[in-house]
C-alpha cells in the first residue's frame, strides 16, 4: 500500500466508516477539542499537543510535503503543523478545497501508529481475564458449540499475525459481498480491528466477517446497501450466526437494510450497532442502524467509565456504553508499520459489546449439575433479553447505563455458578 499514513485529516467521504468524527489513537486533532482545556499548561493539553507533534515529525520524516501538489491536500503535512501550534487555527491549514467539511466533519480524525498500549484500556482487558474467564473457563468442554458473531465491514486481513491462529482453525471465515474482492483482505483496516476486538473479548467465538465495504468512503453506503442487507440476510439464514456486529452508521434510514435487519431480529439475532460519535450536532444524534428498536445501541466511555465526549445525548433504550476509547487491536500488516492500532469510537466500543454477549451465551449454555445451568438458554437469543441482561449488568452513570460484565460473572467459592446462572435466569424470568 505504499508508504505507511501516520496523520491525515479525513475527508468527508472517507469519514463514513465506522461513524464520522471518529477518533484514531484517542486524539482528537480539532482545535474546539484542543483548547477546551483550562490553560496551556494542562498537562492533559500538553500530552496530547506532545503526541500530535511526534507523529507529524514521524510524517513528515516519512511522507515529505511537495507545494503545489494538489493530491496532499488533505494531508495534516509538516509546514501546517507548525503553524497549527504557534497559531492554534486548524481550519487556516487546510487545503482551501476543504474548508466546507468542518461543517460536516466538526473534527479532524488521526490515524496514527504507537508503540504502547493505552495503559487503562489494557487494563481493563486485565480485569476481564480476572474477573470474568475464570468462571466462563471452569467449565467449558472440548466440543461445546461455539458462539457465532458477523462482523459486517471492510473485511479482514488473512495474512495477520495476530489472527493467524484464529484463521488456521476456520474460527474466522470470510466472504465478500463485493464482486472482484476477496473477504479475507483489507484495504481500510477498520473490519480488522473490529474482528481482531471480538476475538480479544471472547477468543472462543466464530467470527465470520461479511465484506460489504472496501475504501469505507461515504459513496458505499448508497452503492452497497443491497449487499449490506444481502449480508445481513446471510448471516442469519446460511452462517445462522448469534450476533451480528455493526461498526457503522449514517444519518438516514435505509430501507433495504431495515427490512433485513427486523428479519434478522425476528429470527432471534442479537444486533449491535454503533450509536454515533457526532455528539449532540446532528438533527438526529443517534445514526441508523443503531437507531432502531430492533438494534442494540452502543456508546463509547474511557476505562474508568467516564463518558466519551463524542457519545450522542442520552436517549430512551440508546443509552448503554463500554470502553470504546484508546483501543489497540489488530490492524492490516500493508497499511502501519506495526501489527496494530490504537483506535476510540462508538463503532470501538460495538465489537467489544458483541463479544461480551458471546460471553453470556457462552455461559448460559454450558451444561452442569442441577442449578449449574441456565433453564431454558434459548430465551438469551433474543434482542430484547440480551438488552435486560446488559441493562442488570451495568452502572447509571450521567444518563447512560456503564456495562460491567463482573457484576454477573465475579462470583467465587463453590456455589458461583449457582449464583450466576440463577442472576441471568431472574433476569430472563422479570418483566
Amino acid at each position: 500500500m505504499g508508504r505507511p499514513i501516520y496523520a491525515k485529516i479525513v475527508d468527508k467521504d472517507s469519514a463514513f466508516i465506522g461513524l464520522q468524527n471518529e477518533l484514531h489513537c484517542a486524539v482528537d486533532a480539532d482545535h474546539q477539542s484542543l483548547i477546551k482545556f483550562s490553560d496551556a499548561e494542562s498537562s492533559k493539553f500538553f500530552s496530547i499537543k506532545e503526541l500530535i507533534r511526534k507523529l507529524v515529525d514521524k510524517a513528515s520524516a516519512t511522507t515529505p510535503f511537495t507545494p503545489g501538489d494538489e493530491s496532499r491536500n488533505n494531508y495534516f503535512t509538516a509546514p501546517k503543523a507548525n503553524n497549527f501550534f504557534n497559531r492554534m487555527q486548524v481550519m487556516e491549514h487546510l487545503a482551501p478545497t476543504r474548508q466546507e467539511l468542518y461543517e460536516d466533519l466538526l473534527s479532524c480524525l488521526i490515524l496514527s501508529q504507537s508503540p504502547k498500549p493505552l495503559k487503562p484500556a489494557e487494563q481493563w482487558f486485565e480485569s476481564l481475564v480476572d474477573e470474568v474467564y475464570p468462571a466462563i473457563n471452569e467449565r467449558y468442554k472440548i466440543g461445546d458449540v461455539p458462539v457465532k458473531v458477523a462482523v459486517i465491514d471492510t473485511g479482514v486481513d488473512g495474512e495477520h499475525p495476530l489472527l493467524k491462529h484464529f484463521l488456521e482453525r476456520k474460527q474466522i471465515q470470510c466472504k465478500s459481498f463485493i464482486d472482484g474482492y476477496k473477504g479475507a483482505e483489507d484495504v481500510c483496516g477498520h473490519g480488522t480491528h473490529a474482528t481482531h476486538l471480538v476475538l480479544k473479548v471472547a477468543p472462543r467465538a466464530e467470527v465470520h466477517v461479511a465484506r460489504v465495504f472496501t475504501s469505507g468512503h461515504r459513496s458505499e453506503w448508497e452503492r452497497n446497501k443491497e449487499l449490506i442487507a444481502s449480508a445481513i440476510e446471510h448471516a442469519a439464514l446460511v452462517w445462522k450466526v448469534d450476533i451480528i456486529s455493526m461498526s457503522w452508521g449514517g444519518r438516514e434510514e435505509v430501507v433495504e437494510i431495515k427490512k433485513a435487519i427486523r428479519q434478522a431480529f425476528h429470527l432471534g439475532i442479537i444486533m449491535f450497532a454503533a450509536a454515533s460519535n457526532s455528539g449532540a450536532n446532528p438533527r438526529h444524534p443517534v445514526a441508523f442502524p443503531a437507531s432502531l428498536r430492533q438494534v442494540i445501541c452502543i456508546n463509547s466511555t474511557d476505562a474508568f467509565g467516564n463518558l466519551s465526549a463524542f457519545n450522542p445525548p442520552p436517549t430512551p433504550d440508546r443509552t448503554l456504553s463500554i470502553i470504546g476509547e484508546g483501543i489497540e487491536a489488530a490492524w492490516p500488516t500493508k497499511l502501519t508499520a506495526d501489527d496494530t492500532l490504537l483506535a476510540s469510537g462508538t463503532s470501538v466500543s460495538t465489537p467489544i459489546a458483541s463479544g461480551i454477549a458471546a460471553l453470556v451465551l457462552e455461559h448460559a449454555r454450558q451444561l452442569g449439575k442441577k442449578g449449574w445451568m441456565v433453564k431454558d438458554s434459548h430465551r438469551l437469543n433474543h434482542c430484547e433479553e440480551m438488552r435486560k441482561v446488559f441493562h442488570n449488568m451495568s452502572r447509571p452513570l450521567n444518563g447512560f447505563d456503564y456495562i460491567i460484565p463482573a457484576k454477573i460473572f465475579d462470583e467465587k467459592g463453590d456455589e458461583k455458578h449457582i449464583r450466576i446462572c440463577s442472576k441471568i435466569l431472574d433476569i430472563l424470568e422479570s418483566l
